[in-house]
């Protein structure tokens, strides 16, 4: 692309060329968000995967660094709909297996970012390491053609299974609004109507926004947290480090792997109905800071004439308990924000949730960085701090505890709650139950079921009153004051 290898500005072209896809998912997230609440989940979907199969190519065929910068900014431009994922599978799941979802696309998540870098590599540059297939063919000209290929292949294949798969789970007809005003025109309860009015109108409650900004706090964190360990952990030799380079770090992230899919498969489901959501995400957190306190330790293994591969053992170990922390608490937190959403604008906080996301995962990296030059300079004259390369490390704790206070403060108040539930049925109909626990651990609830068929006018039909027991075990049971929708497949 005209330039040399070592070459000044090829930094600033990677960082450019790296930082684009970022800003343009913190600039389209909320857009593509919106867009899926007006026309639905599916459309949006399949036009994202559609982009996700041309930039590619595009990438891969570039001969100039503005054009592969085209590229990067149209596929970031097309992947800023990974929210609206989000929202297709909590709409997609019910409360009996929506934590298995949600940890599954965790899971996928992990799986993609250990295969892709992975897959990247072995294609590069193919007429180089295999001249006998590929000497003289197009792949010559663009190296790097093959894997963007292999990437637009998958994104294609995607896009096949979901234009004859995806069944559209937006809710057609009436509005979650409408839904409620319905509610209150005929239910005899007046304080639950009165009640569920008053959550419709704070759809983005104070409850949400805290939310929002735990996830996003978590999400800094968590990137920050990698590129600490990633830069401290490739320090040389001279400086008393661990020296690791590329193909330690494959084989550690290969750990990891085995660690998530372990967690994800056997630990996250059972450990969620014992603890809760909420409990669940706060142990996953507090699991993670109380591991950064022996990581110094690690120090102590770095001569490689001494130690050989066997210095990798204690790092391995901390990475894969690092693991199965935010293997639990990434998809209870994707859980919770789609619980606290509004059938109406579910897709908008998801679009805005990764948006802000997004750009915690490109300022807290950088911070990251700075921190560890800043604690590394600690280390010499005149301080002479002793692990001052964990600097980074321990500024980040603030964050993983200001995530867990936030998420600890939103447990469910006991006896104070209205929940509101919009269910689209297989026969097409709508449900809205809205319930409210009273003295004793009974709830109210009215149901309102409207096939999309009938024509009688909505005040016409009579709500029905049930009762039943709550139980606060249950973690799926939803008693907040916020509302929250259950969508179940046909």
């Amino acid at each position: 692309m005209g330039k040399e290898r070592g070459d000044p500005a090829v930094a600033g072209w990677v960082a450019l060329l790296v930082g684009s896809y970022s800003v343009c998912e913190v600039l389209f997230s909320g857009m593509w968000g919106m867009l899926s609440d007006r026309v639905g989940r599916k459309p949006v979907l399949i036009v994202g995967l559609v982009g996700s199969a041309i930039a590619p190519v595009i990438f891969g065929l570039s001969k100039s660094l503005p054009l592969a910068l085209v590229a990067r900014l149209l596929d970031g431009f097309f992947c800023g709909n990974v929210g609206v994922i989000r929202t297709y599978i909590a709409e997609l799941a019910d409360p009996s297996n929506q934590a298995q979802a949600f940890g599954l696309l965790s899971l996928s998540f992990s799986a993609g970012i250990l295969i892709g870098p992975t897959l990247g590599g072995i294609l590069s540059e193919p007429a180089q390491s295999m001249p006998k297939v590929f000497a003289g063919t197009v792949f010559d000209v663009f190296p790097y053609l093959l894997p963007n290929l292999s990437y637009a292949a998958v994104a294609l294949a995607a896009l096949v299974v979901g234009i004859f798969s995806l069944k559209e789970t937006r809710q057609g007809g009436r509005t979650a609004k409408q839904l409620q005003q319905r509610l209150v025109a005929s239910n005899r309860d007046v304080e639950l109507a009165e009640s569920a009015t008053a959550n419709v109108t704070s759809a983005w409650s104070l409850r949400l926004r805290r939310l929002l900004l735990a996830a996003g706090l978590f999400s800094g964190y968590t990137s920050g947290r990698l590129q600490s360990f990633v830069l401290v952990m490739s320090l040389p030799q001279s400086m008393n480090g661990l020296a690791l380079g590329p193909r330690d770090f494959a084989y550690l992230q290969v750990a990891a792997g085995v660690v998530i899919l372990i967690t994800q498969l056997f630990v996250y489901k059972p450990l969620l109905r014992i603890l809760g959501p909420h409990l669940c995400l706060t142990a996953g957190v507090i699991l993670t800071v109380l591991l950064t306190i022996p990581l110094p330790a690690t120090g102590l293994v770095a001569d490689p004439d001494r130690f050989g591969m066997w210095r990798l053992v204690p790092v391995a170990a901390w990475q894969g308990l690092s693991q199965v922390g935010f293997s639990t608490a990434l998809p209870t937190m994707f859980m919770l924000v789609n619980r606290e959403c509004s059938p109406c604008n579910r897709g908008a906080v998801n679009g805005w949730q990764n948006s802000f996301s997004a750009l915690c995962r490109g300022i807290f990296p950088f911070l990251s960085a700075e921190l560890v030059s800043i604690g590394c300079k600690m280390e010499g004259p005149p301080l002479h701090l002793a692990g001052g390369r964990y600097l980074s490390f321990f500024v980040n704790m603030a964050f993983a505890m200001a995530t867990a206070m936030l998420i600890w403060r939103q447990r469910p108040a006991c006896g104070s709650a209205v929940s509101v539930h919009c269910t689209a049925n297989s026969d097409r109909s709508t449900e809205l139950r809205c319930s409210a626990p009273h003295r004793g651990g009974v709830t109210t609830t009215a149901v309102d079921e409207e096939p999309n068929n009938e024509k009688s006018s909505p005040n016409n039909r009579p709500l029905h009153i049930k009762s039943g027991e709550v139980d606060e075990s249950q973690p799926d049971q939803q008693t907040h004051d916020g509302f929250s929708e259950d969508v179940q497949g046909s």
